[in-house]
């Protein structure tokens, strides 16, 4: 799973590598993830944008990489602040979760061939999880 988020008031970006929880968890814990950052961070006024994507991912010097990686930070910066975009691959995935989408239409993902169809995450809706 391949998560990324960028976040205003400071202007920060960052990728989350395959190795890390995001990459060997199901998607279930990947939204519950991103959502907990997303309201935790409110608290500190500081908004986020964060997306997410499933696909391959590669670690090159000790960093995620590949397509997936990509594709995910491409989905962040379509959201708005404290906004949790996902493509549609990640919503096929939690099916029958109870997990509330709103569709964004499709998307064109620079660097990305084809359009896109992303959907925006009602938080309320994702239930929270507690770490292993």
């Amino acid at each position: 799973m391949a998560m990324a988020m960028a976040m205003e008031k400071p202007t920060l970006q960052a990728a989350v590598s395959p190795t890390s929880a995001a990459r060997r968890t199901p998607a279930l814990r990947a939204l519950a993830c991103a959502s907990a950052i997303i309201k935790d961070i409110g608290v500190l006024g500081i908004s986020i944008r964060a997306g997410l994507h499933t696909g391959e991912c590669e670690v090159l010097e000790g960093r995620g990489s590949g397509i997936a990686v990509h594709v995910g930070a491409r989905i962040a910066a379509a959201a708005g602040p404290d906004e949790l975009f996902v493509s549609a691959t990640v919503k096929d995935l939690v099916t029958g979760s109870g997990i509330e989408f709103e569709e964004r239409g499709t998307h064109v993902l620079r660097g990305v061939p084809g359009d896109w169809w992303l959907f925006a995450v009602r938080i309320a809706s994702v239930p929270e999880t507690k770490a292993p």
